[in-house]
């Protein structure tokens, strides 16, 4: 019985060095597969080395000359249109403005990786946002003047006229189902909110 023993033991040894052996073999191999590869990836050519084809080299310095002539006639055509364009990344209300839309976000993303249309169609929203609240700006000092020479014409007549009280909801129902006479009415409306008549 003990020599069953011992030979199973004998027999495990003998498994185990075969094993180890394998292991060194199968290790000598992954060695050897790595430098084959290394070498047959060193002996191709890179992708940025086109000295191997100086037809593809040429191809590609005129793709970028003429890539960089687009560029230069993309931002001579936005300094055009949009005067000052390149100082606005400096301008915290207009980065702040881009901030608070994702849209306006991804078209100043494409703008500065030089997409012209992105770029054109940025700064015309916010050309007509600029044009817009200076337009506000002025119709609200024409109705602050006109306000205060109405206040000064009442305080001045003897008998006064009784000026439109509205309500909230009328002027959003009109706003609603009569936008013509919500228009034609606007600076009444507006003169009205400024003197606390809507109620």
């Amino acid at each position: 019985m003990t020599d069953e023993i011992d030979a199973e033991l004998s027999e495990i040894e003998k498994m185990k060095e075969e094993n180890q052996h394998l292991k060194r073999v199968i290790g000598d191999q992954g060695n050897q597969i790595g430098d084959l590869r290394k070498l047959v990836t060193e002996s191709l050519p890179k992708e940025d080395d086109w000295d191997y084809d100086p037809q593809e080299r040429e191809l590609q310095s005129l793709k970028s000359e003429v890539g960089q002539i687009k560029q230069a006639e993309a931002l001579r055509q936005l300094e055009q249109s949009y005067p000052g364009f390149r100082e606005l990344p400096k301008n915290k209300e207009f980065l702040d403005w881009i901030q608070d839309s994702p849209v306006r976000a991804d078209l100043y993303r494409r703008a500065d990786s030089m997409d012209f249309n992105a770029a054109q169609e940025m700064l015309s929203l916010w050309k007509e946002r600029e044009k817009l609240r200076e337009e506000m700006g002025v119709q609200v000092n024409t109705q602050r003047r006109q306000a205060l020479k109405d206040a000064t014409m009442e305080k001045g007549s003897a008998g006064g006229t009784r000026t439109k009280v509205y309500s909230r909801q009328e002027l959003i129902d009109m706003r609603r189902f009569e936008p013509d006479k919500f228009s034609q009415l606007w600076p009444e409306i507006q003169k009205a909110y400024t003197e606390g008549r809507v109620k």
